[in-house]
């Protein structure tokens, strides 16, 4: 998402000077670059990806590093969003219904400190991200979202001279956006398989899969899936992050050439396993395995 703001102009009439400065708003999920010279540089980089807190302790750690030549200022903030396919398939960011949230958010139980911060070139600063106890909650894994945004000290262009024309100041604001995970008493997951739509493409198959998420937490993991024809000959396979908040449809492309119309099986597995998250954070779940017949035309 990039939103641009233009401030209202300044006009100073003893040189006809004009001067707009524009905000650019670049909303990102991973870590910030900035190319010169047809190299790419880190600007400001937030670790871990994900952060997970536990009832017991309340209190996570965020890193924010400053890899740019410039001094960088910081600001945190939480907003209740999180990923969700629509009917096709597709996953987008939403910030769901405010019944979701009273059921599901931390957003009025989360502090970060600091929450606004300057750091130098080279600079990494700790925040200590803290969710009061939830007495009130019944268990599961709650959520939000940090929103960590960054723009560079830049000095003010008012104060540059110019005898007339426009000269303009372009300052940029990123953000990135963190999933923060609150862990209170016993966590349960899973996933059910409910349908399976399958469809005929260029490159083999396209499978729509309508789940259900059971238990009392988001499921995350890995989802697979594998395609055999009748006579259990495997064809294709593939696999992807799996995360699912609440019930969902989730796409998956099965490759293979010249695939003929007609009747096949494909064997769904979802692990509460992945390369990114470390298995203690992840709340765990038996292997799930679901096969079924599919026809396309």
């Amino acid at each position: 998402m990039i939103r641009l703001t233009c401030l209202p102009t300044t006009l100073h009439s003893h040189f006809l000077k004009k001067v707009l400065t524009l905000s650019i708003i670049i909303l990102f999920t991973s870590s910030l670059i900035w190319k010169q010279n047809n190299k790419i540089y880190a600007q400001v980089s937030v670790a871990p990806t994900s952060l997970f807190i536990f009832e017991t302790g309340g209190i996570g750690e965020l890193y924010v590093s400053n890899r740019s030549v410039l001094p960088q200022e910081v600001n945190v903030r939480f907003s209740f969003q999180f990923p969700k396919s629509d009917s096709e398939g597709s996953i987008s960011m939403t910030e769901g219904s405010e019944e979701l949230e009273v059921e599901w958010g931390i957003g009025e139980m989360v502090r970060v400190f600091p929450r606004r911060l300057v750091l130098q070139p080279g600079e990494t600063q700790t925040l200590r991200v803290q969710v009061r106890p939830m007495q009130d909650r019944p268990d599961g894994m709650f959520f939000t979202r940090a929103i960590v945004s960054s723009n560079a000290l830049q000095e003010d262009v008012g104060e540059q001279e110019a005898l007339e024309g426009i000269r303009t100041q372009i300052n940029y604001v990123l953000e990135q956006s963190i999933p923060v995970f609150y862990r209170k008493g016993t966590n349960t997951t899973g996933v059910d398989v409910e349908q399976i739509e399958a469809s005929r493409t260029e490159n083999g198959m396209s499978l729509l899969v309508h789940l259900q998420r059971t238990g009392n937490s988001p499921y995350m993991g890995t989802m697979s899936a594998v395609l055999y024809d009748l006579d259990g000959n495997q064809l294709a396979e593939n696999s992807s992050s799996a995360f699912f908040y609440f019930d969902e449809r989730r796409r998956m492309t099965l490759r293979h050439d010249d695939l003929p119309p007609g009747r096949y099986r494909v064997e769904l597995t979802f692990d509460t396993q992945r390369r990114d998250m470390s298995s203690r954070n992840i709340v765990q779940a038996p292997r799930i395995t679901h096969t079924a017949e599919v026809e396309i035309e």
